[in-house]
């Protein structure tokens, strides 16, 4: 009986304290936007909570190969107020197809939050499409439109 005891305050010490159980805690940052395109990448951070000295990495992939990583140091992020970084991507890669950004906030180099943002970078395919029926009236038109396979 004393031995489940024991395991039952240590499990609750576990569960009160996840920092003293080795897993990683909610600092209260957040990433809120993220945008990229070919040419550059700008992304807003907010915090419930102050922090100082975190990391912003960001990751700009093709076909899952890093093209380039830029990382930002933040030396204070105040509670609820927005902070915005810009970025200028350098690299040569032009091929079309599609790219993500990996926006990563680091504090002691343990990863708070990740989050992805996919863009497709290249010429615009304008779909092709049929006109089934055109219907006027005195309130104006509508037309009824049906997809065609892309040439």
């Amino acid at each position: 009986m004393p031995n489940n005891i024991i395991l039952l305050f240590c499990i609750l010490i576990a569960l009160i304290c996840p920092p003293l159980a080795g897993g990683t805690y909610d600092m209260g940052i957040r990433i809120v936007e993220l945008y990229s395109d070919m040419d550059s990448c700008d992304v807003t951070i907010t915090s419930t909570d102050p922090n100082e000295d975190v990391v912003l990495r960001l990751e700009l992939l093709h076909n899952g190969n890093v093209l380039e990583t830029q990382e930002i140091a933040i030396d204070s992020i105040y509670p609820n107020i927005p902070i915005m970084k810009v970025v200028l991507w350098n690299t040569n890669e032009s091929k079309d197809g599609k790219y993500s950004v990996l926006a990563t906030i680091l504090k002691d180099n343990e990863e708070i939050t990740t989050i992805k943002h996919d863009f497709i970078y290249g010429s615009k395919t304008i779909p092709r499409i049929k006109v089934d029926d055109f219907i006027a009236n005195s309130q104006g038109f509508s037309i009824i439109i049906t997809p065609v396979e892309a040439v």
